[in-house]
């Protein structure tokens, strides 16, 4: 490996991964009292001490404590402090809490400073934010998941899990879910012999409060038994000392404080167990079609075949190659004599190309011996859509309503085909004029499927020549467009600044730091990038947005390569935007990447980055383009920008503070780098003139220079 490869790569597997506290759960709708007993949980993963102080929840800031509702009183106003593994809970702030009497609380206590937490907890849906200058954490609740008015909560289980399920509260401890109970048992029994009835499971070790009951009878005998039992993993119930054989119903009910499961069923005593030797074997097409159902066939053959009745038991599921079972295992009990054929449908589920996947059936109980075959399989191909030219877009969720000058997050569900377009764009309209800022968004890879959240920064509207009300928001891309609807409602327009306003645009390169400080603006600062670059290469960009307003702003960040009025990058004018947001006088570092067209001519260009608000503010360098490279090598200077990695993610940041950095690579000016790597050369290129080695020479600029020393005479 050349050394200069292995001290970029160096670099890029060196970038700090920065970890962040978790939402991890949610009381939104308390069956006691709707207004004073709504809560949120939060939680430390890392393995440092955090402080909350300076912490928002919904851009409301948390306080220590907790407010009594009872006597308004601030009570446990202890620290901000979070220690490593632990939980805070956080409660309503303006009109205090009881959540406190009504639930067993621990952890640190926090409130915020609004009446109630994030506008009130709807009892449908939302979404909480919660942030710092330089760190978000966000999560998205639906009632449809559990939780409503039922005295459960929504949890995340374990607490790295993003995936919200019901739960127990356990607000400032561990949390809980909810376990899943399967009552077991047999339907064939030997005369004078003693069983367990039953063997109840359950999917996960909590203590649970369960009531079990059962009757088991027939004409001339009856039994019946109740079970208050403390269930954990699981628990085997009722002696059973079948004396004769024949024939009973046997009915149970077992019933916990979330579920309740009954069933009935005729189970068999017999005398003596017949002499067989049972087999399994499944039929199957060889093809199915995804999306259709198709039937296979399960025959259980016993060769000793004694003209006996016995039964069968087998259990039967699906798996794909991966061993994921993609049709849940489901036990059937069969009576046979010699043979059966049972048959059974399943639907293949939607997808692109083929799949291969296994039906296995194991026979797992027979009420006679001599068994002989345990488990089976056979294997199926599924036959989906062809991998063609067809692609899709659908717009999975988004906030319902917003307002001028906000950011809104759109949830996107892409499938790229076999079309040559990639880039996907969206935005807002009303009435067919765009109510937004454009942001592009790159689908790379052909027959593939990209799930991504999109911000799209929503205009300010101050002079109000937008109307509210209902607003489109619109995807296009991949010759597809879709649309939705959002209601656009209120504005986020700040005070006029008493200096008077800026212009419409400003040259980040046309003021002095000096005058930055006395301006409204917003100030961008260049810290790397790439001064020269081949036709079809990345470009990163790294650049300081300064917020030097005395309000916060909503910014869009983006970057191209043009001259003149032709674009020289992929992707249109607006290809990598960035929504974020600044408080006043903060500031973020940002890594935006573009990639050169492929058939772009040589010569020199200009990289912008532009930052939008209500105003629109620029930065310009030069940047030099070239098609080839001279034979020779060349010495990479020390402290290089990063031209290994290549960002395959259409993963869009949701929200972004200030104060952080983004995608950070090494912060060097252009020309800090030319001042700490001088000119290393072999080849031809060796005796070149000091005018000639005042320039610097990286990876794409060889092949300019013998157009340059052509025309200087060199040559």
């Amino acid at each position: 490996m050349q050394p200069w490869l292995a001290a970029l790569l160096l670099l890029f597997f060196s970038a700090p991964a920065y970890a962040s506290l978790l939402i991890t759960e949610i009381m939104y709708d308390p069956p006691v009292n709707e207004s004073y007993d709504e809560w949120i949980e939060i939680y430390n993963p890392t393995n440092s001490t955090i402080s909350l102080e300076n912490w928002t929840l919904c851009n409301v800031s948390l306080l220590k404590g907790l407010v009594n509702q009872t006597d308004g009183k601030i009570y446990s106003n202890t620290t901000f402090d979070l220690s490593s593994g632990s939980f805070a809970v956080i409660t309503d702030g303006g009109t205090g809490t009881l959540a406190y009497t009504h639930y067993d609380i621990s952890g640190l206590a926090l409130h915020t400073a609004a009446s109630t937490l994030c506008g009130g907890l709807t009892n449908n849906n939302g979404t909480l934010y919660l942030s710092n200058v330089t760190h978000t954490a966000s999560i998205y609740y639906n009632s449809s998941l559990g939780g409503a008015n039922n005295n459960r909560t929504l949890c995340a289980y374990p607490e790295s899990n993003s995936t919200l399920q019901e739960c127990p509260p356990t607000p400032g401890s561990q949390n809980k879910k909810l376990p899943k109970f399967i009552v077991n048992f047999s339907t064939t029994f030997l005369e004078n012999i003693n069983y367990s009835l039953f063997n109840l499971s359950a999917d996960s070790c909590e203590n649970v409060e369960a009531v079990f009951q059962y009757n088991l009878t027939n004409a001339t005998y009856s039994k019946s038994e109740n079970f208050a039992q403390n269930i954990s993993c699981s628990i085997m119930l009722a002696s059973f000392y079948p004396l004769s054989a024949g024939s009973l119903t046997l009915c149970w009910n077992l019933t916990t404080a979330y579920e309740n499961q009954s069933s009935c069923s005729q189970i068999s005593i017999l005398s003596s167990l017949p002499q067989c030797s049972v087999s399994a074997r499944i039929l199957t097409p060889i093809f199915a079609n995804a999306s259709q159902s198709f039937q296979y066939f399960i025959e259980l053959n016993d060769t000793k075949c004694e003209n006996k009745d016995h039964n069968v038991t087998i259990q039967y599921w699906i798996e794909d190659l991966f061993g994921i079972i993609v049709k849940e295992k489901i036990n059937t009990t069969q009576e046979i004599k010699c043979y059966k054929s049972v048959s059974r449908d399943w639907t293949p589920p939607d997808l692109n190309g083929s799949q291969a996947y296994i039906i296995r059936t194991k026979v797992v109980n027979v009420t006679c011996n001599n068994m002989t075959e345990i488990e089976t399989t056979a294997s199926l191909a599924v036959k989906g859509a062809a991998q063609g030219s067809g692609s899709s877009i659908s717009i999975v969720n988004h906030e319902n309503s917003t307002k001028f000058g906000d950011v809104v997050l759109v949830e996107l569900g892409i499938y790229r085909g076999n079309t040559t377009k990639y880039a996907i764009d969206l935005w807002t309209e009303k009435e067919g004029r765009k109510s937004s800022s454009v942001t592009t968004v790159h689908a790379d890879e052909k027959y593939k499927t990209y799930k991504l959240k999109v911000p799209v920064q929503i205009k300010q509207n101050c002079d109000s020549s937008i109307k509210s009300g209902s607003h489109t928001i619109v995807v296009s891309g991949l010759d597809i467009t879709v649309s939705s609807s959002l209601t656009v409602e209120g504005t986020t327009c700040p005070s006029q600044p008493s200096g008077g306003a800026s212009s419409s645009s400003s040259s980040a390169t046309a003021i002095s730091s000096t005058s930055q400080q006395k301006e409204n603006i917003i100030s961008i600062d260049v810290l790397s990038y790439n001064e020269t670059a081949t036709a079809g290469a990345d470009v990163k960009t790294t650049a300081i947005i300064k917020n030097l307003f005395d309000v916060r702003k909503n910014i869009s960040v983006y970057s191209y390569v043009f001259r003149g009025s032709s674009l020289a990058s992929e992707g249109g004018w607006v290809p990598n935007a960035v929504a974020i947001s600044l408080n006043a006088s903060k500031n973020m570092t940002l890594t935006l990447q573009n990639k050169i067209k492929e058939d772009i001519s040589e010569g020199v260009y200009y990289l912008r980055i532009r930052a939008k608000s209500n105003k629109t503010y620029d930065k310009t360098v030069e940047i030099i383009i070239s098609r080839s490279l001279l034979n020779g090598t060349v010495a990479v200077p020390t402290g290089a920008i990063d031209l290994t990695a290549q960002n395959t993610s259409l993963t869009v940041p949701q929200n972004v503070s200030e104060n952080t950095t983004l995608n950070q690579t090494d912060n060097k000016t252009a020309a800090q780098t030319k001042k700490e790597s001088p000119i290393q050369t072999t080849g031809m290129l060796t005796n070149l003139p000091s005018a000639i080695g005042n320039y610097v020479i990286n990876f794409h600029i060889l092949s300019l220079l013998e157009n340059i020393m052509s025309r200087l005479k060199l040559f």
